[in-house]
């Protein structure tokens, strides 16, 4: 008797506590991907921001046959140029295995809805110009990319900064 080939099913849905150490593992393996220091981001840290009493996070998961595939974790934001609500993505992996078969566009389909319903219209992130898969992917979405600095305060540059503000009150 021949058997049906099986068909993998991808379901989205918003991450729960019991995916906190899959967003953890995935979050290390995007900052060595990305050539970034190694992950600060814990299990822990992770629980609070994403699920705490004032979290700053929301995460989405993809799973393909109930085995985590992806990850996509993001936050609400403003552009005062267009007077707009959005969301901004802070992390998207797919696992290996799990590539080329539509993961990241649901998960990135799925957070775009998230912020759609909270009134959002639009979804920013930022990749590393050597990133060409992911550029691609991204082209293929109709996704507009433009050259942009990023900068950031952190560690003693960030607290100098926060001491001068509360040293002028």
């Amino acid at each position: 008797m021949k058997t049906e080939p099986r068909t993998s099913v991808l379901t989205i849905g918003d991450a729960g506590q019991a995916d906190i150490p899959a967003i953890v593992r995935m979050a290390a393996l995007l900052s060595r991907h990305e050539r970034d220091p190694d992950s600060l981001f814990d299990e822990a840290l992770a629980t609070e921001d994403l699920f705490g009493d004032d979290p700053w996070l929301f995460a989405l998961m993809g799973r393909i046959d109930d085995r985590p595939a992806g990850m996509l974790l993001w936050h609400l934001a403003y552009e005062t140029s267009h007077a707009a609500r959005g969301g901004f993505v802070v992390s998207l992996w797919v696992e290996e295995p799990f590539r080329r078969r539509g993961v990241a566009t649901a998960l990135v389909a799925a957070a775009a809805d998230r912020v759609r319903t909270r009134g959002g219209v639009y979804l920013w992130w930022a990749s590393k110009p050597g990133n060409r898969p992911a550029h691609a992917t991204y082209a293929a979405w109709d996704a507009g990319s433009e050259a942009v600095f990023a900068h950031a305060l952190v560690g003693e540059s960030f607290m100098s900064i926060a001491r001068r503000h509360r040293a002028r009150r």
